[in-house]
């Protein structure tokens, strides 16, 4: 198995996932136990399968 690194871009419904900005629970729980969990799912639908994990390094502050 290898590994590279990336640097990637993720844009997602803020709404849907953490209730926005108003919920400050919902949104470190999304930042810090969905994002930095043991493993994210890279998922490509041009193949229909999982390419493999993704392991979040850092979440730049001014990004949450």
């Amino acid at each position: 198995m290898k590994k590279l690194l990336m640097l990637v871009e993720l844009e997602y419904d803020a709404d849907m996932m953490h209730s926005g900005d108003n919920d400050s629970d919902a949104k470190d729980w999304f930042f810090n136990r969905v994002l930095r969990k043991d493993r994210l799912w890279l998922h490509s639908d041009e193949i229909g399968d999982c390419v493999g994990d993704i392991r979040v390094l850092s979440i730049p502050g001014d990004m949450k």
